[in-house]
């Protein structure tokens, strides 16, 4: 797995996880702590995108790739924390649509 490849999948994981993180949390409601469902959904997003990512390019997974799957996840979990929120809020700020 090249640096390339690795960014990528951080970018596409941590967007991804933001969005299944935001559904999550419409559909449960504000009785659990955002945090933790940002770190479940980054461990299923980042695991199901290392497992098929290895079965399509037919690398062998030794422990740089674990490594590396587990950085993603880290990675992933961190970019679904930080990110959807501040988004919006920059976009509300942008667009002067926002009391923020």
């Amino acid at each position: 797995m090249t640096i390339t490849v690795f960014i990528l999948g951080i970018t596409i994981c941590s967007a991804f996880t933001a969005l299944v993180t935001e559904a999550v949390k419409k559909m449960i409601g504000e009785k659990s702590n955002p945090n933790v469902i940002a770190a479940i959904c980054s461990i299923i997003v980042a695991v199901i995108t290392a497992i098929v990512y290895a079965v399509f390019t037919g690398i062998p997974v030794d422990t740089t790739y674990i490594v590396a799957s587990i950085l993603l996840v880290i990675f992933s979990w961190i970019g679904a924390m930080v990110g959807y929120d501040k988004l919006i809020q920059t976009i509300r700020q942008i667009t002067g649509k926002g009391d923020d």
